[in-house]
């Protein structure tokens, strides 16, 4: 959609304008959490204002409150459409991220030339352990690097054992034997699928 080739692409967001990859996908994934605290905070002021015309009762000219009322509650109820769906977003990319794999992967996963005659209960063929995957995820290459022969895991959040870096630290994905970690392997199948 952005005419443009990137690593590790989770999909294109019209909403931002660009392409969610490797190189900002936590940037989107805060952008959805700041997305989300933003809705719930004008739900809660919403209701909180609801209650007090509630409180004054039908002091003042009844039209007013009347109309009031009504185009606080239908924004009430758009908020929480929005809410809920943020939400549903959040969850689906927390979940993305914990099984190190991109939406794309996800929608199409019998399409793509990798994952053919791969299951998909069975998990990403690119996931290390929990703390990798959060790790590709989280961290963006320059802050990223790989660990030196002589270092240990530790020193950084993002320089885990079985993620490999390129020299520039972008991550090295490598197929592997499919893997679900822990965290994520009590969800249903269908929430896999």
């Amino acid at each position: 959609d952005c005419e443009r080739c990137v690593r590790t692409h989770d999909h294109h967001c019209p909403w931002v304008g660009t392409c969610v990859a490797e190189g900002n996908r936590v940037y989107f994934y805060w952008f959805l959490l700041a997305q989300l605290v933003e809705l719930y905070a004008f739900i809660v002021e919403g209701w909180l204002s609801l209650i007090a015309i509630e409180k004054r009762g039908s002091q003042g000219y009844p039209p007013y409150w009347m109309l009031r009322r009504i185009i606080l509650l239908i924004g009430l109820v758009i908020m929480m459409a929005l809410g809920a769906m943020v939400t549903a977003l959040v969850c689906f990319h927390t979940y993305l991220a914990a099984a190190n794999l991109t939406t794309w992967e996800t929608v199409r996963w019998y399409k793509i030339s990798y994952l053919k005659g791969r299951e998909a209960s069975k998990g990403s063929p690119f996931s290390v352990s929990l703390r990798s995957n959060l790790a590709a995820y989280c961290c963006p290459p320059w802050c990223a690097r790989p660990l030196a022969a002589d270092e240990t895991v530790g020193e950084s959040c993002c320089a885990v054992q079985g993620l490999k870096r390129t020299e520039d630290g972008w991550a090295l994905w490598e197929l592997k034997e499919q893997h679900i970690p822990w965290a994520i392997a009590w969800l249903p199948d269908w929430c896999a699928d």
